[in-house]
């Protein structure tokens, strides 16, 4: 389990090392922090920041009692939510880039079918290289 931005769950929002903890809640009916944390190798402290963050997500449980468990909510419902709210925010940021765009358009004036892009100064171009290739 991963947890660093290669991961899947980078994508979902999630703190780095919120999905293995995830993962590791949903094989197990209930887990206190200090399981947690050694189940997924990381410090207590660690581990109960993860479930924090999984909890204000509403993605867990916590379970009070005379020793305090958590508990995964059931992954379909509950990350389907999550994903959900992701969409809506990213809907919301490509509105934004669209009239960004309408901007730049009207600030640059027309441009050949858009089929060239004229860079101005030298200093540009590698610059530009970089960013179309980080782009693909």
């Amino acid at each position: 389990m991963d947890g660093t931005a290669g991961s899947p769950w980078a994508v979902t929002g999630l703190d780095p090392l919120a999905g293995p903890v995830l993962e590791h809640l949903v094989a197990v009916p209930s887990a206190d922090v200090t399981e947690v944390a050694a189940a997924v190798g990381v410090s207590p402290a660690e581990a109960e920041r993860a479930l924090r963050h999984l909890a204000d997500s509403a993605l867990v449980l916590h379970i009070d009692g005379a020793a305090p468990r958590w508990a995964a909510g059931p992954p379909r419902s509950s990350l389907t939510a999550l994903l959900a709210r992701r969409r809506a925010e990213l809907a919301y940021v490509e509105g934004i880039v669209e009239r960004l765009h309408e901007v730049y358009e009207a600030v640059s004036g027309p441009r050949a079918a858009h089929l060239v892009e004229v860079l101005e100064r030298e200093d540009e171009v590698p610059a530009r290289y970089g960013q179309l290739l980080r782009g693909s």
